[in-house]
């Protein structure tokens, strides 16, 4: 009996595993189902193997990082992803990150679905982001930011997992961080037509506001905005809170601040003027504040930086421009405690 029946379950499951795989490959990658925090995603890449060594030989000095942070010293090089087993060809995929999460044997990745061919697999994306996590142990540091940003009704990149392989080799958990593009905008602030700025250890100084980069929108426009808002924080005088309050969103920046501060995320904006992005609605003119390469939070510091503070919690990150200046400006200390508590 279980003779006969040996050659029909063997061709029953070979049919059912032809047939599964088929209609893996003829899915559908859908976006919301790309950052369900409960599934880990499988991401395998596939590219020539000179490509891949000159991909993680590619890297930056401090000197060159500090002189000019928003300089692009990775290259993009073609190959094929499977996501979860559904094949995208002919992307572009490179190296990303600043320094402290550089690594030459297992990279942060950024992977373009257009960068060489005209496609867009998935609607509403339009590349996927990958982080190593290399200064965070725990794994869970960038997962946990972005949600409790969200939590606090702040907007925040949408993150989960992926395991990722290079040519069949596995180069471990990622975390899969939404890219802050134009899809992320129109999401989170239902727009994505205003101006958008990165901030890699930069701030509003007047003589240094060239280290902002422009990511998104009219250039002399964008200009025009930020010359003002460093113009207010740069004064001698008492700040004139009026007019910051035409160009940022104070009160969306108070729980913004805040909530860095309580989290101990002491490499984002208001600590380090480092990993940041701002959007200007086009709705009201006005800048909200986005973090962005959270693997430092719940830390307080790094390395040194943390022993010398004898890892004492911070209630207040103030080493930035914009959070300084409101500060030392009345009310905006009791304000800050307010939303604090």
């Amino acid at each position: 009996m279980l003779a006969s029946l040996r050659p029909s379950l063997g061709t029953s499951l070979t049919t059912l595993c032809l047939t599964l795989s088929m209609l893996g490959h003829a899915a559908e990658l859908k976006h919301e189902d790309l950052f369900n925090p409960n599934r880990i995603l499988e991401i395998a890449i596939d590219l020539p193997e000179s490509d891949w060594k000159e991909l993680c030989s590619q890297s930056r000095d401090f000197r060159s990082a500090f002189a000019n942070p928003s300089a692009k010293p990775f290259s993009y090089f073609k190959g094929d992803i499977a996501i979860n087993g559904v094949r995208v060809s002919s992307v572009g995929i490179r190296k990303k990150g600043f320094l402290g999460s550089l690594d030459e044997n297992r990279p942060s990745l950024k992977i373009k679905f257009d960068e060489f061919i005209d496609q867009a697999p998935i609607a509403g994306m339009d590349r996927l982001t990958l982080n190593n996590n290399k200064q965070d142990n725990s794994l869970v540091s960038q997962f946990l930011t972005y949600s409790i940003f969200e939590k606090a009704g702040l907007k925040a990149p949408r993150c989960n997992y992926a395991r990722v392989t290079v040519n069949g080799d596995t180069l471990g958990l990622y975390s899969h961080v939404e890219s802050i593009r134009k899809p992320f905008l129109e999401r989170a602030f239902g727009k994505g037509e205003g101006i958008l700025y990165e901030g890699t250890l930069s701030d509003f100084y007047p003589k240094a506001i060239d280290r902002l980069e422009l990511k998104k929108g009219n250039k002399d426009r964008a200009a025009t905005k930020i010359n003002r808002l460093a113009e207010l924080l740069a004064t001698d005088t008492a700040l004139d809170l009026q007019e910051v309050e035409k160009l940022v969103d104070v009160d969306y920046f108070i729980r913004f601040w805040a909530l860095e501060s309580l989290i101990g995320f002491w490499d984002g904006y208001s600590n380090n003027q480092n990993n940041y992005f701002f959007y200007e609605h086009p709705d009201n003119g006005k800048f909200y504040f986005i973090p962005w390469g959270a693997d430092g939070a719940f830390q307080g510091g790094m390395g040194m930086m943390r022993r010398m503070q004898n890892a004492e919690n911070i209630a207040v990150y103030g080493e930035s421009m914009l959070a300084n200046r409101l500060y030392h400006t009345a009310d905006i200390a009791e304000r800050y405690r307010e939303t604090m508590r």
